[in-house]
This record gives structure tokens, C-alpha cells and sequence, in this order.
């Protein structure tokens, strides 16, 4: 049987928990430091800007990109 820790912190942008306030601010440093501005369509993950998404979307979802 697994144990399981409770979780002390929630973040507020996403919703993600961790163990101690350390762990929720190493997140929101990583995840949410800059303000995303395009998204994904076919997953929902966001990136910076309209170059990401192009490369996610090739990588992720096999999509041709053509400008």
C-alpha cells in the first residue's frame, strides 16, 4: 500500500497541490512567471508565444505548419 502525504498549498492560477509552500513557489517561478498568450487547440497547453505552439503542435500532434 501506497501512503499518501497530504497536501499543505494549492496554486491559485492552476489549481496544482504540493507538499510545502517551497514546492508552490518553484512552481508558480516555472509555470506561471510569464503570461502565455497563445494556445493550444487540439490539448489546451499554453505557450509564450505563436513560435511555441508551432513547435508543440509538430512535436505533439504531428501538425504541418505552413506560413
Amino acid at each position: 500500500m501506497r501512503l499518501q502525504h497530504p497536501t499543505t498549498a494549492a496554486c491559485d492560477a492552476c489549481g496544482d497541490r504540493f507538499l510545502g509552500q517551497n514546492g508552490l513557489n518553484m512552481h508558480k517561478k516555472k509555470a506561471h512567471r510569464h503570461p502565455t498568450t497563445a494556445a493550444c487547440d487540439a490539448c489546451g497547453d499554453r505557450f509564450l508565444g505563436q513560435n511555441g505552439l508551432n513547435m508543440h503542435k509538430k512535436k505533439a500532434h504531428m501538425v504541418n505548419i505552413y506560413i
